[in-house]
């Protein structure tokens, strides 16, 4: 059963990446890492705030990279995203 796959191969991409810390004050750097797996899927990170608004968008090419965060304090959501999938979901809170 091809569902049964790829259903293993997410669970196995999403414990490959790591985003932290998930609380922030704002301008201070946000961390992703992820295998290389991952990495070989030419990943990008977006930003979005809490109205739905891309604020940044960021190509992974290492396996740890840290990223600038938005400077107005609020909630914004991000996603690690490869081939017009969504690999990931993540809050990101702004002091």
């Amino acid at each position: 059963d091809r569902s049964g796959e790829y259903e293993s191969r997410t669970r196995d991409l999403l414990h490959a990446m790591h985003v932290f810390p998930g609380i922030l004050k704002s301008g201070e750097l946000l961390s992703v890492e992820m295998d290389k797996d991952v990495l070989s899927q030419h990943p990008v990170v977006e930003i979005v705030n809490s109205v739905g608004c891309k604020v940044s968008t960021i190509r992974l090419h290492q396996q740890i990279t840290t990223i600038d965060t938005p400077v107005v304090a609020g909630l914004y959501i991000g996603y690690i995203k490869a081939d017009g999938r969504i690999l990931k979901r993540f809050k990101i809170i702004l002091k």
